[in-house]
């Protein structure tokens, strides 16, 4: 097939999971989305991080709805920090990290924790890691570095985000999203990621109440 052909097929497809991802389908069901979309974004990078229905999707506030934000997060957050195959990487990842740090002081806990664990993480990323950090990004890093209760909350979404990673980045398509336990509802046995980190986040701000609880201040409230 010649590569035209291809890219106006995948075009069709990202144009149509991009009305997908609005939905407020259950948590089960967005998880397969939310694969599906990972891996053929990643397969094909530049066709997918071009069309501006990736940002306008993914990563404008205005749009985005209590009950698929953090959904939409998961899928830019793996997109970010993963290897994309293409010269124009950096760009790419440059423009999803500036657009991800405005979830970072999102006022839904939920969505603010996922931006912030991703944000974290980029760090690590071999392929653009620290190169592109504005100055005024340093004091929120600083404080998410240094805090025990968020580094102690984004170690427990690590080991959730391992098995999705797997999921979405192995080298065996969609068989082994296929292979997977499912119920004869067709759900996953397991707790769909979405869920976990619901339930870790909720888990992790009533700790965090608990111990010497200080009010502070509206413009602090990102660091809960």
């Amino acid at each position: 097939m010649e590569q035209t052909g291809l890219e106006d097929i995948v075009q069709v497809i990202l144009r149509n999971l991009w009305e997908i991802l609005r939905g407020d389908f259950i948590p089960s069901l967005r998880q397969y989305i939310e694969i599906f979309t990972v891996k053929i974004i990643l397969r094909f990078p530049d066709v997918a991080l071009e069309d501006p229905k990736f940002s306008s999707t993914l990563l404008d506030p205005k749009v985005h709805r209590a009950q698929v934000s953090a959904s939409l997060l998961i899928v830019a957050g793996f997109v970010l920090c993963s290897n994309l195959d293409t010269p124009n990487a950096i760009n790419f990842k440059r423009k999803i990290y500036e657009q991800m740090l405005g979830f970072t002081t999102s006022n839904s806990a939920h969505s603010r924790c996922v931006a912030q664990y991703f944000i974290m993480r980029l760090q690590n990323d071999k392929q653009f890691g620290a190169a592109f950090m504005p100055s005024g990004v340093q004091p929120i890093i600083d404080y998410l570095s240094q805090s025990k209760d968020a580094q102690k909350m984004f170690r427990r979404y690590a080991k959730d985000f391992d098995g999705f990673e797997q999921l979405c980045l192995g080298n065996d398509g969609v068989d082994i999203i296929l292979s997977t336990q499912i119920n004869k509802e067709g759900e996953y046995v397991t707790q769909p990621l979405v869920e976990t980190l619901r339930t870790l986040t909720t888990e992790a701000m009533c700790e965090y109440r608990k111990e010497d609880y200080i009010p502070i201040e509206r413009k602090d409230w990102w660091k809960l």
